[in-house]
């Protein structure tokens, strides 16, 4: 049996990826140093517990962008080669399915925006964290009684600006990812010869709304709203760690039959006629 191998490898680095985010998730939100009220008054000491955490999971972190990342560009793939299919080579609904293009490179090039701009602000905000004074700004210490934390502070505040630009772009892989589905189940409802199962298009519609959960998770993660964000992030793992590499799992064994097969007599008798 011919096997996709994209779709697999895709789903693989998607699993992965999406494991260690949810650590990330479950960690942030049970950190039992988490006190709202210290954090919105930029405590310095309590700030330094929160560098110390983010110290911690920083390879984790960077290790989920990287794997997301190349999930993206191996699910990019078949997902223009879907698109092909459906269209029937370019004959067919060619603004549908050049959305599904359109909307697979921009998840692609939304993702690694996020990835390096994610990679860059962390990594500059730990070398300050470890390399800087942030704590004696007003007058140096021994003159001063205490540290008045307000580099740390002002480290805080920066963190939450870029964190804030970084998780709305990185969540609008999410919404890319709706529209693709929504689109595929649409162009397959409509066909008459069906080159691709509808119900495998259907369980992708399912997918497709599940996935305005793990928008709802980034974004609620950020704002730390831990109530609902538990809810969010337990919908995402079942979506992102089942529903979809299934999906993309049935894809890898239906995709070779749909593609258009090369024929090596029928190459040899156009050649001929030309």
């Amino acid at each position: 049996m011919a096997v996709a191998w994209s779709p697999l490898f895709a789903a693989l680095f998607f699993v992965a990826s999406n494991i260690l985010r949810f650590i990330l998730y479950i960690g942030q939100i049970n950190r039992d140093f988490y006190i709202e009220s210290l954090l919105k008054e930029l405590d310095p000491e309590y700030l330094k517990l929160e560098w110390l955490y983010r110290d911690s999971m920083n390879s984790m972190r960077a290790s989920a962008n990287i794997l997301n990342a190349i999930a993206w560009v191996l699910f990019s793939i078949p997902m223009i080669q879907v698109a092909w299919v459906l269209s029937r080579g370019g004959q067919r609904k060619m603004r549908t399915h050049g959305a599904i293009v359109g909307f697979t490179l921009a998840g692609i090039i939304t993702e690694l925006t996020a990835r390096l701009l994610l990679f860059g602000s962390n990594s500059a905000a730990h070398w300050v964290a470890h390399t800087f004074n942030l704590d004696y700004w007003i007058l140096p210490a021994g003159i001063y009684d205490g540290p008045d934390g307000i580099g740390w502070r002002a480290l805080e505040v920066t963190h939450i600006i870029l964190r804030g630009l970084t998780t709305y772009v990185d969540a609008f892989e999410w919404v890319c990812l709706f529209a693709i589905l929504v689109l595929i189940m649409h162009s397959v409802d409509s066909m008459q010869n069906r080159v691709l199962n509808i119900w495998w298009a259907r369980f992708g519609l399912l997918v497709a709304f599940l996935c305005l959960f793990d928008l709802a998770s980034a974004v609620l993660l950020f704002f730390d709203l831990h109530t609902y964000t538990r809810f969010a992030v337990g919908i995402s793992i079942i979506n992102t760690l089942i529903f979809l590499p299934a999906w993309l799992i049935i894809l890898a064994f239906t995709l070779p039959g749909a593609l258009p097969q090369y024929v090596p007599a029928r190459d040899r008798e156009m050649r001929a006629s030309s």
